[in-house]
């Protein structure tokens, strides 16, 4: 089993990211991944709706966002 916690908190390392890594400390044979926003470069929707609209989850700003939806 995978799970993924995604912390979107400003604060780096703050309550929110230590909640998760408390919570997740003891699940024997899960493997887990938090992400913090705070630490991606992400840039504002550019509403183009070329792609995004047609595609989803597909963008024509290359940005950190990709991390999120697990294309890297």
């Amino acid at each position: 089993m995978k799970i993924l916690g995604i912390v979107g908190s400003n604060r780096k390392k703050g309550n929110s990211y230590l909640l998760l890594q408390e919570m997740f400390r003891n699940l024997p044979e899960i493997e887990v991944k938090i992400i913090q926003v705070a630490e991606l470069k992400i840039k504002s929707c550019k509403l183009c709706f070329k792609v995004c609209a047609k595609k989803p989850y597909q963008c024509m700003i290359k940005d950190d966002f990709e991390v999120l939806l697990g294309k890297t």
